[in-house]
């Protein structure tokens, strides 16, 4: 996900996690921005997962996996969950 591809997506969708035991599904949030989105995954980082991923949604309802964006404390990167 680059800012030149986030018009492609028709949503984005957020989950929460920790390192030691993966994603929880009580933080999956769909939004329809992406600035709201990545503001979603930083607070679910500040109350307390190690690390939240954002994923571009397409107009047919698939997520990219080829493109994520990590959030976390150390910095945001991406990878591939594909």
């Amino acid at each position: 996900m680059t800012q030149d591809n986030i018009y492609s997506y028709a949503s984005f969708s957020v989950i929460g996690g920790y390192d030691y035991e993966g994603e929880v599904a009580r933080t999956l949030r769909v939004f329809a921005s992406h600035e709201v989105a990545i503001d979603y995954a930083r607070d679910l980082c500040n109350d307390g997962c190690d690390y939240a991923y954002v994923m571009g949604v397409s107009p047919e309802g698939v997520p990219d996996l080829a493109h994520v964006l990590r959030v976390a404390d150390d910095e945001p990167s991406f990878v591939n969950l594909g």
